[in-house]
This record gives structure tokens, C-alpha cells and sequence, in this order.
């Protein structure tokens, strides 16, 4: 009995998994959050495409925050570090959007987003608006404070 060349090859097995399972990211994020002592609230983990690492996004009480997106290395504890790293860059970013806001009753933020690859973030009180960009988001809220805040 003769048997094809496709019958003989074992099927494919995924050979990738992430370092980090859905339930570890979101004990590290509260774990880190509580740490830090500021309140962020985590809306969803999302696994990026063939599981080559995963975005979280999340909130404080102006509004969305920029989503965190960590590239799978393989190695639990370097993904941990990394998204430890930048959830203190969130942490301070909604440090510097509560004192913009206490700086300006009434305001609110809009949504960060990335135009022509460069994250911009602004905010905005009644018919005025400041706009910030820069090379990352932590740099785009900066520039946006030293506006606003001066």
C-alpha cells in the first residue's frame, strides 16, 4: 500500500507560545499598579497575531491611556520587566495628566493616537487646544504638560 507524501508528514505543531499567559499580565499589572500607588484601571489584554506578544489597554479617570504593547521574547521574567517598565511610563503620564488637569478645571484629554507614526496627545478646555507630539508617548505627554502646565 502506497501512501502520499502528505499522509507521512506529522501535522504541524505550534512550536511558539507566549512567555506570559492572559491571567500572569493581569496579576503584574495590579501587582505593579498597587506598587505604585496610582489608579489605572486595565480594560483589555489582546494577543497580538500568531502570539508574537500582547497589548494591554487601560484608563485612569481621564479617560484612555496609550496601549502597552510588549513583543514576545520567549522569557517570562524579561516580558514581566518589560511591561513593568511601561507601566511606570503610564504611571507617570497619568501623574502629569492630574496635574494638567488641577492646572485647568474643566478640561479633558483626547484620546492618544499615533499620526504618521509619532504618537500625539492633547487636551483640550472649552474653544482652546494644546496639541503634543513626540517620539514615544511618555515624550508626547511632556511636551504637552510644558505647554499646559508651563
Amino acid at each position: 500500500m502506497a501512501h502520499s507524501k502528505d499522509s507521512d508528514t506529522p501535522p504541524r505543531v505550534r512550536a511558539r507560545y507566549l512567555a506570559l499567559r492572559p491571567a500572569t499580565i493581569e496579576k503584574t499589572f495590579t501587582d505593579c499598579i498597587t506598587d505604585l500607588a496610582e489608579v489605572i484601571v486595565l480594560d483589555a489584554i489582546d494577543i497580538l497575531p500568531d502570539e508574537t506578544g500582547f497589548r494591554v489597554c487601560c484608563h485612569d479617570f481621564h479617560g484612555p491611556l496609550p496601549e502597552v504593547e510588549i513583543k514576545d521574547s520567549g522569557d517570562t521574567l524579561v516580558d514581566k520587566d518589560r511591561l513593568g517598565s511601561e507601566l511606570c511610563k503610564l504611571v507617570a503620564i497619568v501623574r502629569m495628566r492630574d496635574e494638567m488637569a488641577r492646572w485647568l478645571p474643566g478640561g479633558r484629554f483626547l484620546p492618544p493616537t499615533m499620526i504618521d507614526s509619532h504618537p500625539v496627545v492633547g487636551f483640550k478646555v472649552g474653544h482652546k487646544s494644546w496639541l503634543g507630539e513626540g517620539d514615544h508617548f511618555l515624550a508626547a505627554y511632556h511636551a504637552l504638560h510644558k505647554q499646559v502646565v508651563g
